[in-house]
């Protein structure tokens, strides 16, 4: 008499499955630890490798970083000038026209 739904038997190709399923497994988990194992060789044991560096890590030395960055930044382009403001002036000018054009023709074809 065969096995009913309470599983009395179970089928040649269930227990092949359950195998297989328990080979993947150990296959899956097998490679995973290797790959931990590798990062952890490159990043130092639980480091992920996509952390900010030491310097960024902390909120006020991050913003310290954007600053010093921003007053780079001001002082090149005061070294350009007057010429240098004014094609700065003009590309801010277009792009705010660009804008306009472009909410302008959302606003059209909707």
């Amino acid at each position: 008499m065969a096995g009913g739904p309470t599983g009395a038997r179970a089928c040649a190709g269930c227990v092949l499955r359950r195998h297989q399923s328990a080979s993947v497994s150990v296959a899956v988990r097998s490679e995973t630890e290797r790959i931990d194992a590798e990062e952890d060789a490159t990043y130092g044991k639980g480091q992920r490798g996509d952390e900010l560096p030491k310097a960024l890590q902390r909120r006020e030395s991050r913003l310290q970083k954007i600053r010093g960055a921003g007053g780079r930044s001001e002082s090149a382009s005061a070294g350009q000038g007057s010429r240098g403001k004014s094609q700065a002036r003009r590309a801010r000018e277009q792009a705010s026209r660009n804008r306009q054009e472009d909410v302008g023709q959302a606003a059209d074809g909707a």
